[in-house]
């Protein structure tokens, strides 16, 4: 019998971008481009960072999405989600401003939403997790590049089809996955 990890190991955090908060609302919100996977994509995170408004100017690429299965996350404790699909997405930032993007959580400010148009639910482990690891870093120096793995999660009958993010916290840019 598996080990459950406690709760506390896994904090499940909706990505700060629309309402929808997982219903089969769509979410609201122009979009200003759609890309495909490993199209490179100049973005400006704007965001309030110790009270001041800062913009850091970034290149974003989202590399591809993997699906997996309920069952990849049974060591987890995930409530109600339990018998949701999970879905890897890997992304690429580079820091193209000359200042550092500090105090930052990969994949902010990405979220993704559902083939019903729905809010994805963004799982953040804290607990090491082969099938999808990122850097732990919240600095990402000038000319610096990450690449990390998010996971969403689908409910049963659903599928995550969209990453999108607004850039410079007007435009969303959006890449379809299929």
């Amino acid at each position: 019998m598996r080990s459950r990890i406690a709760p506390a190991l896994l904090a499940v955090a909706l990505a700060p971008l629309a309402a929808g908060c997982g219903d089969d609302a769509p979410r609201p919100g122009t979009v200003a481009a759609t890309h495909a996977v490993g199209d490179v994509v100049p973005f400006v995170l704007s965001r309030y960072d110790g009270g001041k408004e800062t913009s850091t100017a970034l290149e974003v690429t989202v590399l591809g999405m993997r699906r997996g299965t309920p069952d990849d996350l049974a060591d987890f404790d995930m409530g109600a989600d339990a018998d949701a699909t999970p879905y890897y997405v890997r992304v690429r930032f580079r820091n193209t401003d000359d200042a550092a993007l500090t105090r930052w959580s990969f994949p902010d400010p990405l979220g993704a939403d559902l083939d019903s148009g729905a809010q994805a639910r963004q799982i953040v482990l804290t607990a090491p997790f082969p099938a999808c690891t990122t850097p732990r870093t919240t600095t990402l120096a000038p000319g610096a590049t990450l690449t990390g793995c998010a996971i969403f999660v689908a409910p049963r009958g659903r599928r995550v089809t969209t990453v999108l993010g607004n850039s410079d916290g007007t435009a969303l840019q959006t890449w379809n996955l299929g």
